[in-house]
């Protein structure tokens, strides 16, 4: 995994419409860890809050239906 997966998820997130600020802000900090070579197991943990936001969305987007 590397920064540029981060700003391709972007460009795809931003192409499906205007994303949540909290998903900015997960992608951002999963980024960074990147970027300043964390530690595996925060870059670990940020990855995961990315995807703990992505399914929020989605379980939100299931009930409006």
């Amino acid at each position: 995994m590397d920064a540029a997966n981060g700003v391709k998820a972007r460009r795809i997130l931003f192409s499906l419409g205007e994303p949540s600020g909290d998903l900015l802000a997960a992608l951002d900090r999963f980024e960074r860890a990147i970027v300043e070579c964390d530690d595996p197991s925060v870059i670990e943990t940020r990855r995961l809050n990315c995807l703990a936001v992505l399914d929020r969305l989605a379980a939100a987007h299931e009930l409006l239906g």
